[in-house]
């Protein structure tokens, strides 16, 4: 497994100023272009997603004091997907 980041999504970079993870669309072809050794990042698929990094999924968002312990300095607030 690996964790792709890209620059803060402006929505999320309250929670974290540095960077997000690359989330992928729940959407099974895009997924099998994602995952086909054959394919580069130049495909206009690929290009498409990284260049314009989207949440599709709410997320549950919790500001920690520190990554460390975990303490949590608000509750949850839900992010809701990108339009």
């Amino acid at each position: 497994m690996a964790v792709i980041t890209r620059p803060p999504h402006p929505r999320f970079s309250r929670y974290h100023d540095k960077s997000i993870p690359f989330f992928l669309p729940l959407d099974p072809e895009v997924i099998r272009t994602w995952l086909d050794p054959k394919i580069g990042a130049d495909d206009p698929v690929i290009k498409s997603l990284l260049d314009r990094p989207k949440i599709y999924s709410s997320l549950s968002v919790t500001r920690v004091k520190s990554f460390v312990r975990g303490e949590a300095l608000d509750a949850p607030e839900e992010l809701l997907p990108d339009a």
